[in-house]
């Protein structure tokens, strides 16, 4: 703790015994990392993926050359001519703190040079300037003319020659963008990077020395480190790599570059890039409904991409995703006629994906004849019986009803045929009979009984013709015999 306080002390003592324009401080590099699509033509990233660009800009450790806020007076680094004074004599600064103001009230050209700095490898020039408002009381009055505004200028010896980098014309004096306070950057021009070169700012000319006044605040010049930087992206094997690379992306991925001197100084920039998810589609599970009715066909919702487009082929319909809303989940109501395939395509961020539903509109019940069967006598006939139809079978009702319906009766011949009729009824009362056939069909032959009859070899010689005996069938049916009388045998 005491430590801590000591190294604050100290450093306040720096900064407030030495409110000097020149300093030397280093900062550390930055960089940053950015992309365009260069693949499909209208940019825009959809599902399918795209081509895009990596675009990485370093800037190398800065060394700080000048910094001068002018708070605590003009400090050291520069060279000023010209009237000049610092403070706040007319419009505040943009931090509301002192500036230089220039003016013509003194001798000499106004302007304000520095010494000169070694900007071998570039650098920046940042700063904030103000013209004064032409027509206003000296020394608040502007600069109008068009040759009577400030350069901005740099010379590689030693001042005998100067070259203009921006110069900025009055615009006749009430120009808003020049008469407040506002900042600008420079980049050091390449022409202007050597080992010793000085900056200024100079107003050549001005209508007198109460007129044409102006001020500069908050001057920053930092150097480039002359370190060699290099490039390292992380979705590549080289080491060093060109600042700008093409990559195929198919899915969102965040990409990283790394920006360096190999030696002391590096920084790290990333970004991701998003590729959007294709759209799902869900028609919904098969159904089956009864001729003549609706129903609704697509699960709840359609799909999950809020925003989608879907649309039904068959005229079922088409629309807008709204689930946010809750206003349209893309189902639809159908009746079909027959039964229909319906297709589902949904679109979104550039894909599309179809899905099908079945809509079967319900055919009648299917079961077939049950299997005759041959009886001696009626009474041996089974009672009707619905389990005979074993094979019933539906689309829409598992499993269909059964019923007995009636039986009729063949009793024209022998033998006797009896038909009955079972009825198999789905859900929508779709039916279809079937049919079981059942004979009656005595096969046994009847038995005679013996009559005790006696024997005689001539009829006449027969005193009583013999009555025909009680006959039975295999049922118990009483037959009535047929006798047949032999042919006489002479008598001789």
């Amino acid at each position: 703790m005491i430590l801590k306080s000591l190294f604050i002390s100290f450093f306040v003592v720096i900064i407030l015994t030495q409110p000097l324009s020149v300093y030397s401080q280093s900062t550390p590099c930055t960089i940053n990392l950015s992309y365009t699509v260069t693949s499909p033509a209208n940019g825009v990233i959809d599902c399918n993926g795209a081509e895009i660009e990596l675009q990485a800009t370093g800037t190398g450790q800065e060394v700080g050359l000048i910094s001068n806020d002018f708070n605590a007076g003009l400090g050291t680094g520069w060279i000023a001519t010209g009237g000049s004074t610092v403070g706040t004599p007319c419009e505040p600064s943009l931090d509301n703190t002192s500036y230089y103001w220039a003016s013509t009230a003194g001798s000499g050209t106004p302007n304000l040079t520095t010494v000169g700095f070694d900007v071998s490898c570039g650098g920046i020039i940042t700063f904030d300037m103000d013209y004064a408002t032409q027509g206003q009381s000296s020394p608040c009055e502007g600069p109008d003319l068009p040759n009577e505004g400030v350069s901005l200028e740099y010379s590689t010896d030693g001042g005998a020659s100067w070259i203009v980098i921006d110069y900025w014309d009055p615009n006749g004096g009430y120009d808003p963008t020049l008469t407040s306070w506002n900042s600008y950057s420079y980049p050091i021009p390449i022409g202007a990077q050597t080992a010793n070169t000085q900056f200024q700012w100079i107003q050549n000319n001005s209508s007198g020395s109460a007129y044409d006044n102006w001020g500069i605040d908050n001057v920053v010049i930092n150097a480039y480190s002359c370190n060699t930087y290099w490039y390292n992206y992380t979705s590549t094997s080289a080491w060093v790599d060109n600042s700008n690379q093409i990559e195929a992306i198919t899915a969102t991925s965040t990409y990283g570059v790394w920006f360096t001197d190999g030696i002391s100084d590096s920084c790290y920039a990333e970004v991701t890039v998003i590729v959007p998810p294709g759209p799902d589609a869900n028609a919904g599970l098969n159904q089956t409904i009864c001729n003549g009715s609706s129903l609704i066909i697509g699960a709840d919702p359609v799909t999950s991409e809020d925003g989608a487009t879907y649309t039904w082929d068959n005229g079922a319909g088409s629309g807008t995703i709204d689930i946010a809303g809750g206003t349209d989940n893309g189902q639809v109501t159908v009746s079909p006629a027959v039964t229909t395939t319906y297709e589902l395509t949904v679109e979104a961020n550039g894909c599309s994906e179809t899905d099908q539903v079945v809509v079967t509109v319900d055919n009648p019940p299917t079961a077939s004849n049950p299997a005759p069967i041959v009886v001696e006598c009626a009474s041996a006939l089974p009672a009707p019986d619905v389990n005979v139809v074993t094979d019933e079978a539906d689309d829409y009702t598992v499993p269909p009803t059964v019923t007995y319906i009636g039986e009729t009766v063949d009793v024209a011949g022998c033998p006797e045929t009896r038909t009955r009729t079972y009825r198999v009824t789905d859900g929508c009362g779709n039916f279809v009979d079937v049919f079981q056939t059942i004979t009656i069909d005595p096969t046994t032959n009847p038995v005679v009984p013996a009559d005790g009859g006696s024997t005689v070899n001539c009829l006449a010689d027969a005193q009583v013709q013999p009555a025909a005996p009680a006959v039975t069938d295999v049922c118990g049916n009483t037959l009535t015999p047929v006798v047949t009388t032999p042919a006489d045998i002479p008598c001789e």
